[in-house]
């Protein structure tokens, strides 16, 4: 997914360089960030007068919605999620549930950017790319790029394609479709 600005500036869903079982949680979890996705009661809002609601709700069936997932979070799994919402809501000094909402926003961001910066540093040292400089925002066009910029490194005059187990374990790997 990319949002286009009218002044060039895109924003790109950074999921498409992860797999499909990825999501920002465990992304963030992955590289062992200080900072975590937040949880949000999605279910309890209806309509924009709820954001000026005081405080979170404490029951269990307005922390479950559709965006939980397949399998909804257990019992005690929702005990710990209202507990830290909670715990954010008070260190965030927010008023109501707009104000916990732009907290929760903002998280999202910080996650974001932080294992992204982490990701991009994780690739620069693997395979000598930055998918942000050589503009390639999916598993596949990276793995592409890999691809031909180990060709260009392994190439010797008059052979057009290096018989290499280490390409062909490259370009295999990156296949999709």
């Amino acid at each position: 997914m990319v949002i286009t600005t009218n002044i060039g500036i895109q924003f790109r869903d950074v999921t498409k360089l992860l797999a499909p079982s990825m999501n920002l949680r465990k992304f963030g979890k992955l590289f062992n960030l200080t900072v975590e996705k937040a949880h949000f009661p999605f279910s309890i809002l209806k309509s924009v007068d709820d954001l000026s609601r005081i405080g979170l709700p404490g029951d269990r069936a307005s922390w479950t919605s559709d965006l939980s997932g397949p399998s909804p979070p257990s019992d005690t799994e929702l005990d710990e999620i209202i507990s830290e919402a909670q715990a954010l809501y008070t260190a965030s000094q927010c008023c109501n549930l707009g104000s916990y909402l732009s907290t929760y926003l903002l998280r999202d961001i910080q996650v974001t950017l932080q294992a992204t910066q982490k990701l991009r540093s994780a690739l620069e040292d693997l395979i000598g790319l930055d998918f942000v400089e050589c503009e390639k925002f999916t598993i596949s066009s990276l793995s592409y790029t890999a691809g031909l910029k180990f060709m260009e490194r392994n190439r010797r005059e008059g052979q057009f394609f290096p018989n290499n187990a280490q390409l062909y374990g490259l370009l295999r790997n990156g296949m999709r479709g």
